[in-house]
């Protein structure tokens, strides 16, 4: 399965019991585009910001930040900031991002957990698909964020699609 694949929207599963217990079976409906103002943040929180810095730069309460991300997740259908961001990319969302070098440091099976992360797995989900410990995860995540210079998952995943480590197959949804 590709990236763009695992980030497309899917029909709801035959059980919706199991639904209630797996995160990788929840649907993902796009219920609407995102507004200006959710591009806006979401944009914020992929260059790596906090709540508190975007609350700051927009001139917003940082709960009503929390209150965007959580609209942005409804939005989407994404399990996290991170995968939010992946799809955000997909759907051509943000529009022109400046492009970033593509920094050859990054392994093959960092660039494995960085599309783990982008379809909004946890480090467990990443570690059992890639057959290591959620630990293994969380180190091989460190080092991606000194690679790439970021400090979040989501900066992490919008850094990897601007300098082509994640590519989306296929044409971009909007």
């Amino acid at each position: 399965m590709t990236l763009a694949e695992a980030l497309a929207p899917h029909a709801a599963p035959a059980n919706p019991a199991a639904a209630r217990h797996s995160q990788e079976a929840r649907p993902r409906r796009l219920r609407r585009p995102l507004t200006a103002r959710e591009v806006e943040v979401l944009a914020l929180i992929a260059d790596g910001k906090t709540n508190e810095e975007v609350a700051e730069l927009l001139g917003i309460a940082r709960h009503t930040v929390k209150s965007h991300m959580a609209h942005i997740l409804d939005a989407l259908g994404a399990m996290n900031s991170a995968h939010a961001v992946a799809i955000a990319h997909c759907r051509g969302d943000f529009g022109p991002r400046r492009r970033m070098a593509w920094n050859p440091d990054v392994s093959y099976r960092e660039v494995q957990v960085l599309e783990g992360v982008a379809v909004g797995m946890t480090d467990v989900q990443v570690g059992r698909k890639l057959w290591v410990s959620q630990h293994t995860i969380k180190s091989h995540l460190r080092r991606i964020y000194v690679k790439l210079g970021v400090t979040s998952r989501a900066q992490a995943v919008d850094t990897a699609f601007r300098s082509g480590l994640l590519v989306t197959r296929g044409p971009a949804r909007r």
